[in-house]
């Protein structure tokens, strides 16, 4: 051990708590630092020890959110679907974070902590109570350009889980599909599981397409 190191191992510093030696930051001694929020963070000697780091990122964040709040919005549907977006991307422990966080979807820095933008953005967009908000590009993130205010059933035709049959030329979702027929979505399901997914076998005793 080098004259002068300092252990800091299971030392607290503000949220941080330091697990165990990290490589160096050039020549400065880095640590693995355990949050309070639950994530990992890198932080040398010096930022600990000189109070220059107290969280992974999340404090300031939360002071971030702090001052948003003050729109007089925050009891509003909208800031809780910001809010609500803000945790399946970023809080693991989320019960949506692994759809979301988990493979790799983020908010876009103009919205991700600032409601005011994301605020704006709605009510220029479409936005009003019933909606959701709707990604495009389901394996995109959140940002202006892949998201848009749909009503539920436009929401559960985009879900990544859906599939897409073709028949005579027209491509649907199955509840698609069913509402063309007039059937229960259980009965189309059926249909094609015992086809195997194959269109025309399954529709070959429906009634034609109109």
């Amino acid at each position: 051990m080098k004259i002068g190191f300092r252990d800091l191992t299971n030392q607290r510093f503000g949220r941080l708590v330091v697990i165990k030696r990290a490589p160096n930051k050039g020549k400065k001694v880095a640590w693995y630092c355990q949050c309070d929020c639950g994530k990992t963070t890198i932080a040398t000697t010096t930022n600990l020890c000189q109070h220059l780091m107290f969280s992974c990122g999340c404090l300031k964040m939360e002071k971030l959110l702090q001052r948003s709040t003050k729109h007089n919005l925050s009891r509003t549907k909208i800031y809780d679907v910001w809010i609500a977006i803000r945790k399946r991307c970023y809080s693991p422990a989320n019960i949506s974070y692994k759809n979301y966080g988990g493979r790799g979807i983020t908010i876009c820095e103009d919205w991700k902590n600032n409601f005011s933008s994301f605020y704006e953005w709605s009510m220029k967009n479409g936005y009003k109570e019933g909606l959701s908000i709707d990604r495009i590009d389901n394996n995109g993130n959140y940002c202006p350009e892949n998201c848009r205010w749909t009503d539920k059933l436009t929401q559960a035709n985009n879900t990544r889980t859906n599939h897409f049959i073709t028949f005579c030329n027209q491509t649907k979702t199955i509840a698609e599909w069913a509402r063309h027929f007039n059937l229960p979505y259980s009965n189309i399901l059926a249909k094609l599981q015992k086809n195997n997914y194959d269109a025309e076998k399954a529709f070959a005793k429906l009634v034609d397409i109109n």
